[in-house]
Formats: C-alpha cells, sequence, structure tokens
C-alpha cells in the first residue's frame, strides 16, 4: 500500500469503486440495479475490470449505465491509476460472489475506505467484522449495505477504523513464515 497521497482522479467528484474482471461471479449486474436505486444524488460508479468472460450482457450494462452518467468504467488501468481511485473512493463495493481471498477489500482497508462486500466465508473471515455484507443476490440487501455505508457517519467510522485495524494483522512476512512452515510440514 503506497505510503503517499495521490491526486484526487476525479478533481473532486465523489465515487465508489468496484474492483473485478468483467465476468458473472463478480455480481456486476446485481451492483448496477443496486446503484440505480440509491437515493440522488449519488456518487459515480467507477468500475475497472477487464472484460473477462461470458460477459456480453454485463459489458451492454456498463455501456448503458456509462451513458446514463452513473458509471465510468475503465476496462484497462495500471497499478499507478488503480492507486488514487483506491485511495479516494468513498467506497469499495466488492459484490463477488466467491472469493478465495479479496485482495481489494485489504488493500481498501488499509487506505481507511469503507468496503460492502458479498457475505461469503472468506471475505467475512478477511473483514473480521471490518466489512459490510450483505446478500449481494439480493439488489435489495445489497443496496440497503451502500446507502448505510455512504449515508450513515457512525457507521462508517466505525467500519474505516475497524479496517485499518485488521489490515494491519496482515503483515507479508508472517504470511510468507507461515506458509514456508505449512510446506515443511506437508512434505515431511
Amino acid at each position: 500500500v503506497p505510503k503517499t497521497t495521490s491526486p484526487h482522479p476525479l478533481n473532486g467528484r465523489e465515487y465508489a469503486l468496484c474492483v473485478g474482471t468483467i465476468e458473472p461471479r463478480k455480481n456486476h449486474r446485481a451492483l448496477l440495479a443496486a446503484w440505480r436505486a440509491l437515493s440522488e444524488p449519488r456518487p459515480l460508479l467507477v468500475v475497472v475490470g477487464a472484460i473477462g468472460w461470458e460477459c456480453d450482457e454485463i459489458v451492454a450494462d456498463l455501456n448503458m449505465a456509462q451513458r446514463e452518467g452513473i458509471v465510468q468504467w475503465h476496462p484497462h488501468c495500471s497499478d499507478e491509476q488503480l492507486w488514487p481511485l483506491l485511495q479516494h473512493a468513498k467506497m469499495l463495493a466488492y459484490p463477488s460472489l466467491w472469493e478465495g481471498f479479496g485482495f481489494p477489500p485489504l488493500e481498501a482497508m488499509a487506505l481507511g475506505v469503507p468496503v460492502v462486500a458479498h457475505q461469503t466465508d472468506p471475505l467475512r473471515e478477511l473483514g473480521d467484522n471490518a466489512l459490510t455484507l450483505a446478500d449481494a443476490t439480493n439488489t435489495e440487501a445489497l443496496h440497503a449495505a451502500i446507502e448505510r455505508v455512504l449515508h450513515d457517519v457512525d457507521h462508517r467510522r466505525a467500519c474505516i477504523d475497524a479496517g485499518r485495524r485488521r489490515a494491519k494483522s496482515f503483515v507479508w512476512q508472517e504470511c510468507a513464515t507461515a506458509h514456508a512452515e505449512l510446506y515443511r510440514e506437508v512434505s515431511s
């Protein structure tokens, strides 16, 4: 996680960020439906994700939302472009239906960006009560979770504080040491 603050990538405009390849398991369509239901004025939804598989309908929805001014889609985004987007986001939306770990939520927590994510076991474990979890297969539940993070000041502050604390518990040296120990144990 970069230690310096980058200039605001959207000239001060409020936005939320969604990061993930455009494919069915990332659940962009439910996120777009929930986003459209937000009360005005709603922040812009910035979607960062390359075109993946079985995504023609999702791409059509993203393009339509972009024409409507609801979404800004970046199918190609370098790390140098992504970090400022994450750093200044009002929240990270991570409605992915299944994940092995979830690096974008961890990176967001480290930067003090609250996260709304689908209630999967890996994300529940990763967040340890620092993420706002919702059933992202239910548009109304996802919408309610997003509204809460955007507008409930106390909940938002609690998520930011808990997220920063949780992210600090992930130390790469400790992770590497644990993996090395596991490999030694398995190979014995």
